[in-house]
């Protein structure tokens, strides 16, 4: 096959199609073994517009220098990663808003900000930091990279922030390595950035020396180490490598602070284009096997449903071998299969919708008895202002019932 000259572009949003290229990658497809190929072809029989929103055949070029043969092979890489991380949800939408690939848990894992995503002068930036995962998670947490790696379809740059708070102990998996070799995101570089605090120098040396060995092992590559004898010299070797103190977390001296994560989760679910925000209120739903901390200004988010389901065209194409007989019988017999996973699909996305329901439901039912307190408390002082006193009702501190 023929390869162009590479191309440079890296922009988030970028558009560079170009259908011959294109073609030549589904003719690649076609020519790799079933083994590696079986799970993309599955996704593209069942749901054809989702493998062509999430998994663009022009991002997979640009993220193999616009070679054909070695997009085809990421690209089948990605949907046979998919199916391993994701099991029966794989072909669900990569969302987070329970209806998705990431369950409700996965979900409030995300939420925690353990990873984060910056547009920096280096262009997209992501950001670890371990110690904002809850407690009970593991270290890997590659279901969640691997749907920011999905939405960000872009070369990125990482950094492992390593600073004093609870974490996970720290894994080698081989994972990590061929989730990203399978995705259209690519890395240009990644550090692990050791923060400075007073007194516990030695302990995070210890730590950002760990995590440093760890993630050379997973990413099978050099990780850079930044480190300093102050907060003021962290920023300072990071401004010199480019980023700007905008762009980073208030630990390494940075602006990013969790308002910022907050706004960019509310953004996201308005992308996705099926959540809107709703009066403020708190969040009683998590688990205690995902708990996170939940901040004052989050807001309670309702479902905007579907007025109708998406019409998919069947892309089938008779085969040279092929006979209008048994074309017309492969081509019914992969609605029948397009059909049933469907509705499979639709089920487990229902089930979700009745897990969220049931927890808002909760959810509104505590939020009801605080209001009810407060109103028996606000009528006590009215009657007490009018001269007209009764007892004081008595709360409980467990249940806020009013005795």
């Amino acid at each position: 096959m023929n390869r162009p000259h590479k191309k440079s572009k890296t922009s988030i949003n970028s558009d560079d199609s170009d259908p011959s290229l294109e073609k030549q990658v589904e003719l690649a497809l076609s020519s790799l073994g079933s083994e590696l190929t079986q799970e993309y072809f599955r996704a593209s029989e069942v749901t054809p517009t989702l493998v062509r929103k999430e998994t663009r055949i022009a991002d997979f070029l640009r993220a193999e220098h616009y070679d054909p043969e070695n997009a085809a092979k990421r690209l089948a890489r990605y949907w046979k990663t998919r199916k391993f991380l994701f099991g029966e949800r794989w072909l669900l939408p990569m969302t987070l808003t329970g209806t998705g690939c990431l369950d409700a848990n996965q979900i409030e894992i995300l939420r925690s900000g353990f990873i984060s995503v910056v547009n920096s002068p280096k262009g997209l930036l992501l950001i670890n930091d371990f110690a904002f995962l809850p407690k009970g998670a593991v270290h890997a947490q590659l279901e969640v990279l691997f749907y920011f790696l999905t939405i960000y379809p872009c070369a990125s740059t990482g950094l492992h922030v390593v600073r004093h708070g609870d974490r996970p102990a720290m894994t080698v998996s081989g994972l990590v390595k061929q989730v990203f070799d399978s995705v259209a995101n690519t890395t240009k570089s990644i550090d692990v950035v050791r923060a400075y605090e007073e007194g516990r120098e030695h302990l995070l040396d210890f730590l950002g020396y760990q995590q440093r060995r760890v993630s050379e092992t997973n990413f099978q590559s050099t990780i850079g180490y930044i480190a300093a004898d102050s907060v003021a010299g962290t920023l300072r070797i990071l401004k010199e490598k480019g980023f700007d103190s905008s762009n980073l977390p208030v630990s390494l001296g940075g602006k990013l602070d969790r308002n910022y994560f907050d706004n960019w989760v509310r953004t996201r679910l308005s992308i996705e284009d099926i959540m809107s925000g709703a009066p403020i209120m708190r969040n009683h739903s998590l688990s205690a096997s995902a708990a996170m901390e939940c901040p004052s200004s989050g807001a309670l988010l309702v479902v905007k449903p579907k007025t109708q389901r998406d019409k998919e065209a069947l892309s089938l194409v008779r085969r040279p071998d092929e006979t209008p007989a048994e074309f017309a019988k492969r081509k019914n017999a992969v609605y029948v299969r397009r059909n049933y996973h469907r509705q499979k699909l639709e089920l487990m996305a229902a089930e979700g919708e009745v897990a969220r329901c049931r927890v808002l439901n909760e959810s509104l039912k505590l939020e009801n008895q605080m209001l009810e307190r407060l109103k028996q408390e606000a009528s006590w002082w009215v009657q007490r202002l009018e001269g007209h006193m009764e007892p004081r009702p008595i709360i409980s501190t467990s249940t806020g019932m009013l005795f």
